[in-house]
């Protein structure tokens, strides 16, 4: 494995606001194989002169974005000042970037150093707007402390991350119609405070939680519920997996239930919470396909590369 020399290999992480936990992962899982990684956020507005003062003054070489999404400005000034440019698409960006008709949007992208993403499927879809991406997950640093014998609860909960700003791609109707129809399982909801939503008894709505505050909820859970129309490879369903938890999931994927209706769902949560043990498939495929180490190790490869393109 190329190593990259300290005066060269300072990684910005700089990610939009709506990510902060994300760009915190990845810069714990750089800096546990001696990269110099820190998150470094986009002052947007009135800021923006602050920020590009602190790029000009950086000696970094890098800026790794976790999202596609953000304001074009923030592709283009690193560029300008020498830097080298990378993209991570995640999922929605890959969405609002296809269904943008912006001519100068798609200039930019063509001019970024290192385009990757977290799923095949999403390099499929970023092909069609031209765009070649490099599959490389997003795999959340924490999975190495997870211990071997995770308790397996014996009440009727699932979890669901139901984001509130974006709820109907996460098909908030249906889960709150499945949780008025099954009155007996607890839905434990996070990124969402349950304004301007039903309220039910079986509705628990815990807004934003600690990595602590997870741990707590993955301990009461027997499954995962995700009803997206449109995704990446997210990082809850790694975790899920790797704590034997079962998912229910609009998308196919290995040791995971894939349904298609909410009638689909209801019996595979029916299923999934009658199972007396963890799902050990899932545990022995996530542990197998994702290792934080890896990912790290995989992304200072490509840091190397567009460094040091004639090697």
């Amino acid at each position: 494995m190329c190593q990259i020399k300290s005066s060269k290999g300072r990684i910005i992480v700089l990610v939009d606001n709506a990510l902060p936990l994300f760009s915190e992962r990845l810069a714990r899982s750089l800096r546990s194989i001696g990269l110099d990684a820190r998150e470094f956020e986009f002052q947007k507005r009135t800021n923006v002169v602050k920020w590009v003062l602190k790029l000009m003054r950086s000696k970094a070489k890098i800026i790794h974005y976790l999202w596609g999404g953000s304001p074009l400005i923030v592709y283009i000034v690193p560029k300008l000042l020498g830097k080298k440019v990378i993209i991570h698409w995640v999922g929605t960006d890959v969405l609002m970037a296809t269904a943008s008709k912006s001519l100068h949007q798609k200039l930019i992208f063509r001019i970024v150093d290192l385009h990757l993403t977290v799923a095949e499927h999403l390099a499929n879809e970023l092909e069609i707007l031209g765009i070649r991406a490099k599959v490389i997950p997003l795999v959340p640093d924490r999975l190495q402390s997870i211990a071997e014998n995770i308790p397996w609860p014996i009440s009727k909960s699932v979890y669901v991350y139901l984001p509130k700003a974006r709820q109907e791609i996460y098909g908030a109707n249906d889960v709150f119609q499945l949780a008025k129809e099954m009155p007996d399982i607890e839905f434990l909801i996070t990124a969402h405070d349950g304004s301007d939503a039903p309220h039910l008894p079986n509705l628990v709505y815990l807004n934003q939680v600690s990595d602590e505050e997870m741990e707590l909820i993955w301990g009461k859970v027997k499954a995962y519920l995700r009803l997206t129309w449109h995704d990446g490879m997210p990082q809850t369903i790694i975790e899920a997996l790797t704590r034997g938890r079962y998912v229910v999931w609009t998308y196919e994927f290995p040791h995971c239930i894939q349904v298609h209706s909410r009638d689909d769902a209801k019996e595979a949560l029916r299923v999934a919470l009658a199972q007396e043990f963890p799902n050990a498939g899932g545990i022995a495929y996530a542990k197998k396909n994702f290792s934080p180490i890896k990912m790290a190790e995989d992304l200072r490869q490509e840091y190397y590369n567009i460094l040091s393109p004639s090697k």
